[in-house]
């Protein structure tokens, strides 16, 4: 097994469950006792302004508790920009269990979390998605909706003309009708539309003046297809009354 100061390599360990919040300008950590059947020596409280995922003693520490029970701690040196805090236990045996990292913007008063809970922006005419909401706001980007962005880092289609758009909303809307009058389900509904976006975006490399146009087409074939991804209708029908 990996060594690093005589200690085992980390583990992370989710049932600490730590947190952390910016209070009068000092970040208040509080987290759940250590819970492992082993022998605690104490917990470290670690914090780095350049490492996203500090470990004691790499990154060095702010805080020694010795008392498994005593689980919280104020750090009254907020530092300017970014700082990762976490904290980790430490056994008799030289185990490292740490906690999940929290991420604290000191200038925008954001406290983030490294729990990946992807959500599309939008931001400066281009998607992007984020690991969090947290992370969202901090970029000042508008979220489009929850889950990874479907055109990510595509540019908008803003500059596309008037006329051009209301052509594009008729060549779909024309192309999804057809689809329903098919009678398919919706799962097949939507991997037809994910085909024709395929051969749209394979058409964009081949004809580099239709690349607005394209753009905007699978942006609103995307639309159409996340209503059928999202279907309902199962439960829809237990809530009907006769």
């Amino acid at each position: 097994m990996f060594r690093n100061n005589g200690y085992n390599a980390p583990v992370l360990d989710n049932s600490l469950k730590f947190k952390a919040n910016i209070v009068n300008k000092s970040v208040e950590m509080k987290w759940e006792a250590f819970s492992k059947d082993e022998k605690f020596k104490y917990y470290k409280v670690v914090k780095s302004s350049t490492n996203p995922s500090p470990v004691y003693p790499d990154d060095g520490y702010i805080k020694y508790i010795s008392n498994i029970n005593e689980t919280s701690y104020t750090d009254h040196k907020l530092s300017d920009g970014v700082a990762y805090y976490r904290v980790c236990a430490i056994t008799h045996d030289k185990n490292r269990y740490c906690s999940n990292v929290v991420k604290v913007f000191n200038e925008n008063t954001y406290v983030c979390t490294a729990e990946y809970s992807p959500v599309c922006g939008y931001k400066n005419g281009r998607y992007k998605t984020y690991s969090n909401k947290c992370m969202l706001k901090v970029d000042n980007a508008t979220k489009k909706y929850y889950g990874k962005c479907r055109t990510n880092g595509e540019i908008s289609n803003s500059s596309l003309p008037y006329r051009l758009k209301i052509k594009g909303k008729k060549m779909v809307n024309a192309f999804v009708m057809k689809l329903e009058k098919k009678g398919y389900s919706n799962e097949k509904k939507a991997k037809v539309i994910e085909m024709v976006i395929d051969k749209l975006n394979l058409l964009k490399t081949k004809k580099p003046k239709l690349k607005e146009m394209v753009n905007y087409l699978v942006k609103l074939l995307n639309e159409k297809k996340a209503k059928y991804e999202d279907d309902f209708s199962e439960l829809e029908k237990i809530f009907e009354i006769e």
